[in-house]
């Protein structure tokens, strides 16, 4: 008669309750690379950008532009007619 048995608690049942609680330790934040939150709830503010190479590079790490460095030039009176160069700066 062992259909009117009830059915055997099984450690695995509990075990498998215990590990959706303790998930919330796996989740990887995309903005800092933290654990345990999601990036809508990342307390750091700093800025990530993720390369096309799967590269991450946080805005600290961004080394200075070279095209933005200005080269100072002085230049000295000239006679005769005088011509004007002007930079045109694109975005």
């Amino acid at each position: 008669k062992t259909e009117n048995k009830p059915p055997n608690f099984t450690p695995e049942k509990s075990k498998a309750r215990t590990e959706g609680t303790s998930r919330a330790r796996d989740l990887k934040c995309y903005k800092c690379h933290g654990l345990g939150h999601y990036a809508s709830e990342c307390v750091n503010r700093r800025v990530m950008i993720f390369k096309e190479n799967g590269e991450v590079e946080s805005e600290d790490e961004s080394e200075p532009d070279a095209d933005r460095e200005t080269e100072e030039y002085e230049a000295k009176p000239v006679s005769g007619q005088l011509l004007v160069a002007r930079r045109v700066l694109t975005a």
